[in-house]
């Protein structure tokens, strides 16, 4: 179904680079979005990336503009496909 999100697809286990500088939120697991990273970049800006093999950060990091901080998967019960 429509959401705001924007999905990307990619082969499971591609990795994961942040779009820009911040401090991991939360880092979590959800029926929906299954793995799930949320930064905070300040300015009310966020991302949240979802539907992750794995994730590679914790809950108060620091990253920098595309640092990996996951490997893609298709995890969570809204998916269609790897990405």
């Amino acid at each position: 179904s429509f959401h705001s999100g924007l999905d990307m697809r990619a082969s499971i286990k591609t990795e994961v680079l942040t779009i820009f500088a911040g401090k991991v939120e939360k880092v979590t697991k959800t029926y929906g979005g299954g793995n799930t990273i949320w930064i905070d970049h300040g300015n009310g800006i966020k991302s949240v990336y979802m539907h992750l093999y794995s994730t590679g950060v914790s809950e108060g990091q620091m990253v920098k503009q595309y640092d990996v901080i996951a490997l893609s998967g298709n995890t969570g019960a809204n998916t269609t496909g790897p990405h």
